[in-house]
């Protein structure tokens, strides 16, 4: 039990629940000792007793699972099943030391089984291992998270699974479902690069022309729980129409947040919220949810991220740009400015909701917040943008299923699922008071479900006053900073990242040089090896810093995965052939990203002096 107890402190310090942890009073799972003194297992399963191991000799049969198999030297290695632990170990020994390890393993009972045999310290002090344990649900957000880390980005151009025996005999179908969750993450972060650094480059250019606002701007701390008032977030869901009345009634005597799917709704039914949220960088932004015939009323705030179109931050009188979400160019740019960054989470909806909770306002409360189809199909509520444009249930091959609301199950989709989990995760790890007032669509564990009239009646109240203006308090806190000040912060900060850009630039100039070099037919075989491995060398080089790197992550990962795979052919071709066609690979890699850096350079020389 003494190694029981060490694994279980460990991992309990690595966050892992103690819940999970402790023993249980039953257990699916009986460890006994084998005939060569091995701890061994065996496994109930419907009826059914699995041996996790051999009974005789464990470490030989983990020896045999991996002799043959072929991994590759810099990627991952998926392994589908903990067992006992003892391939993970022999993995460990047996396997490069630049191939990464997630271990997949959804069984409580394998888990702290195996914590009685292997020492998980010892194994994660490889640096290589990733312990992925949880629901398949869990697992697939903890791949999520994991696939976000730049570093790991590299180590997943080549993956290989080792479906552990004993896991395929006992739970096959969940084996099959981990195998597409991984692939499913991963394709998906991939196709998130997609046209990525126009992306950047666009949210670069935004950012830039929003200088002036961010310049006024009051830092989060500044206004960190200082807002202790009821706040009402109006999505677009289906449900709106159910307390659209409600809402008008009351809004002279409550704070109204709201995204910028509903603005034009919601002014069109005379409403005037007092803050629209967005975080949407698409060109269009302006024309498509805040374009009027009148001017939008001065009172309202535009609460955006300083990445969307600046055509929206003109139309407005009052403004608070919030960093996050805009990857390391943002939080870099928050820290010169001595500001902050929040977290954005997975959409606009979940902005509007971290402001609130930052700004101390209690209850929030939801309304819109369907994340489901309306009884008709139908995605959004009437008379929002994408009314003309929803999307019927016979048309979506996604639909899944979700508790509801009202209890039963309502048709979603995983988009939806995922911002809905994203929601009781948070809500089971930050304590708040949040009141789902929607009376439709999904359930989300954690809130609380009143009307949105008796929600009203409890927290504000039917004798209450005539409500602070939310603008007017917003602009009566004080930066402490002048304009001139904060801009020659910024301005600092700008010419920091065009330094970098001018490095990595440099960097790129030298790869060329080292790629002419290697054709020259006089140059010795073993020097144009070693300049290969230069050239190799100059690309890390660059990927060192993280703006760099998550900036033109997209162009790093298809041209080193492209450099990676022909290891695959190398044994084909003569070593000469093969060091050129290699080299031609990182060259063609260094010119690129070498037009992509002047392109971006250039946008911040021609505003520095503005």
């Amino acid at each position: 039990m003494m190694l029981y107890q060490k694994n279980f402190h460990f991992l309990h310090t690595l966050g892992f629940a103690e819940c999970m942890l402790k023993p249980q009073e039953t257990s699916s799972v009986n460890i006994y000792t084998g005939k060569k003194g091995y701890l061994t297992g065996v496994k109930q399963a419907e009826g059914r007793e699995i041996l996790l191991h051999s009974a005789y000799d464990p470490l030989n049969e983990a020896l045999r699972l991996i002799a043959g198999k072929e991994f590759s030297k810099q990627g991952s290695i998926f392994v589908l099943g903990l067992g006992l632990g003892y391939h993970l170990g022999e993995l460990v020994n047996q396997t490069s030391s630049e191939l990464l390890i997630f271990v997949l393993e959804t069984d409580w009972d394998i888990i702290r089984a195996a914590m009685q045999v292997i020492d998980f310290e010892r194994i994660l002090a490889s640096g290589r291992v990733v312990l992925v344990f949880g629901n398949l649900s869990e697992i697939r957000s903890i791949l999520n998270d994991v696939f976000s880390i730049e570093d790991s980005l590299l180590k997943l151009l080549k993956i290989d699974f080792l479906d552990f025996p004993s896991k395929l005999n006992s739970a096959v179908e969940e084996v099959q479902t981990m195998h597409r969750i991984v692939r499913e993450v991963l394709n998906s972060h991939y196709l998130a690069m997609n046209d990525e650094i126009n992306w950047m480059l666009r949210r670069l250019k935004n950012t830039i022309k929003h200088v002036p606002y961010l310049a006024r701007a009051p830092y989060p701390s500044q206004f960190a729980n200082a807002w202790s008032k009821p706040v009402v977030i109006v999505l677009a869901g289906p449900s709106l129409s159910k307390n659209i009345d409600v809402l008008k009634e009351w809004q002279d005597r409550v704070t109204i947040f709201c995204v910028n799917t509903v603005f034009n709704r919601l002014l069109d039914y005379g409403i005037i919220p007092d803050a629209a949220f967005s975080i949407d960088i698409h060109s269009d932004l302006a024309e498509k949810h805040y374009k009027r015939n009148e001017p939008i009323p001065k009172s309202i705030v535009f609460v955006a991220n300083p990445g969307v179109d600046p055509r929206c931050a003109d139309l407005f009188g009052k403004h608070l740009l919030i960093f996050g979400g805009g990857g390391y160019f943002q939080h870099e740019l928050a820290q010169d400015m001595g500001s902050e960054a929040l977290p954005a989470g997975l959409s606009v909806t979940h902005f509007a909701f971290i402001v609130a909770r930052h700004l101390g306002a209690s209850p929030i409360i939801l309304i819109g917040q369907d994340l489901a189809y309306g009884q008709e199909g139908q995605t959004h509520s009437r008379g929002c943008i994408y009314d003309e444009q929803n999307t019927m249930l016979s048309q979506n091959d996604d639909v899944l299923f979700l508790e509801g609301y009202e209890g039963g199950e309502v048709s979603s989709c995983q988009t939806w699922k995922l911002f809905r989990d994203w929601y009781e995760e948070f809500l089971e790890n930050n304590f708040s008071l949040v009141i789902n007032a929607t009376e439709g669509g999904a359930k989300i564990k954690g809130t609380r479900q009143l009307a949105l009239k008796d929600a009203l009646k409890q927290y504000v109240g039917l004798e209450a006053e005539k409500k602070v203006s939310f603008g007017d308090w917003l602009n009566s806190v004080k930066l402490g900073v002048s304009d001139n000040d904060m801009i020659k912060k910024i301005r600092n900060s700008f010419e920091l990242r065009l330094n970098k850009l001018r490095v990595a630039e440099s960097i790129c100039k030298q790869g060329v040089r080292l790629y002419n070099t290697i054709e020259n037919p006089q140059i010795p075989l073993e020097l144009k090896n070693r300049h290969l491995l230069e050239m190799e060398e100059e690309v890390k080089n660059i990927m060192k810093d993280r703006w760099i790197f998550y900036t033109f992550r997209s162009e790093f990962i298809r041209g080193m995965s492209a450099y990676y795979n022909m290891d695959t052919d190398s044994e084909k071709e003569p070593p000469e052939v093969d060091i050129l066609r290699k080299a031609k690979s990182l060259h063609d890699l260094f010119e690129n990203l070498r037009s992509y850096l002047i392109e971006f350079a250039a946008v911040i020389e021609n505003h520095l002096d503005h």
